[in-house]
């Protein structure tokens, strides 16, 4: 009989890394399964074949015994190493197809359509790095955040196969992972455009009529949110979570993050900071 209240993804290890300048090794393979999540910077990655890059709010995942090869892309680079294996026992069919929803992506990256759930989960587990005890009780704390991602991106799964949309334009959702990957850092909507043999006219109206909101907008939406986390959960000085959310400056940073909050940076830190 299945034992409801033990987890089904176990840690093995788990590391915090800020600002690290590169990676020790450019390859490497582990006796578990990894996971790279992405705080801040960008890296590029091979796994089995396929070279991707992952950037802020990426997961990045590598099968055991099998070679990693990265190398970031530029600057600087935080992210959460996660080792984790599936602890054995008698499989019902539906956990059984929640597991496999990890199989459901070739490129070895996903990440979740919450965003906000994951800025949260990231902080929870960057708060938990800060804790000098290694205990049992905090090993069970990170397993139920990894859990309750695993859990979190099966569930996005099972309704967005339940929907019907009308029509989804598969260029715009590559768009729309570009998008995703440049969010952080100062980039022009018409080199985009060139990418993908559209002027800016065209890309703006497919997005729009794609996903409801305009490109710019959205990586607004994607940075304030990853601003607000930074905030709330980290130290770092205003001028440096402008820089890590794409902004040239923290004045102007201040004033979008005013419009669209309703308070200053400064303000938001005082009532948020936890």
């Amino acid at each position: 009989m299945p034992i409801y209240n033990e987890y089904s993804m176990a840690i093995r290890a788990y590391n915090y890394w800020k600002d690290k300048p590169g990676f020790l090794l450019d390859a490497d393979r582990y006796e578990y399964w990894a996971i790279f999540a992405v705080e801040e910077g960008s890296f590029e990655y091979t796994i089995n074949g396929y070279t991707g890059q992952a950037a802020a709010g990426d997961f990045v995942l590598c099968p055991p015994q099998t070679d990693f090869h990265r190398r970031l892309a530029s600057g600087w680079l935080t992210f959460h190493f996660i080792l984790f294996d599936w602890r054995e026992g008698e499989l019902g069919e539906e956990e059984r197809k929640a597991r496999g929803v990890l199989s459901r992506f070739p490129d070895c990256r996903f990440r979740l359509l919450d965003d906000d759930r994951t800025l949260s989960t990231l902080a929870h587990f960057r708060r938990l790095s800060h804790s000098t005890p290694n205990s049992s009780f905090l090993f069970k704390l990170r397993e139920h955040l990894l859990n309750d991602l695993w859990l979190a991106l099966y569930l996005e799964s099972v309704q967005s196969a339940k929907a019907s949309p009308s029509y989804q334009d598969p260029l715009m959702i590559e768009v729309k992972s570009a998008i995703q990957e440049l969010a952080y850092q100062p980039f022009l909507l018409m080199d985009i455009a060139e990418r993908f043999h559209l002027n800016k006219v065209q890309l703006t109206r497919r997005f729009r009529r794609s996903f409801g909101v305009n490109p710019m907008d959205y990586v607004t939406q994607l940075r304030i949110k990853k601003a607000r986390s930074l905030l709330s959960g980290s130290d770092q000085t205003i001028d440096r979570i402008a820089r890590s959310c794409g902004y040239d400056n923290g004045f102007y940073f201040a004033r979008v993050f005013l419009k669209h909050v309703g308070l200053t940076p400064s303000q938001y830190r005082k009532t948020h900071m936890i």
